[in-house]
């Protein structure tokens, strides 16, 4: 199993955003090959995602969809820092 935890720093717009554009991840990433599972951890304007797939390769596939792409600039509209991406198994 792969797992990530991504950081996401964002303004105040983005705070409010966050909820709507994390449930439309989900629905999306949930049905992808290899997905385990995902949730997410609020801290003031800090949101930190945990996300679970069974591979590099199932991961991989997911994140180079044209439907992730938009997710991805959809939220770095609101970043006030770049996010930060750790892996683990």
């Amino acid at each position: 199993m792969l797992n990530l935890k991504i950081k996401y720093f964002l303004d105040p717009k983005g705070v409010v955003y966050f909820p709507t554009w994390y449930a439309e991840v989900y629905r999306e990433a949930s049905q992808q090959r290899g997905f385990i599972k995902m949730r997410y951890k609020a801290e003031g304007n800090t949101f930190t995602v945990y996300l679970s797939f069974l591979n590099k390769e199932t991961l991989e596939s997911w994140a180079s969809t044209a439907k992730h792409d938009e997710f991805v600039v959809q939220i770095e509209a609101h970043f006030t820092k770049p996010e930060e991406v750790e892996y683990f198994s």
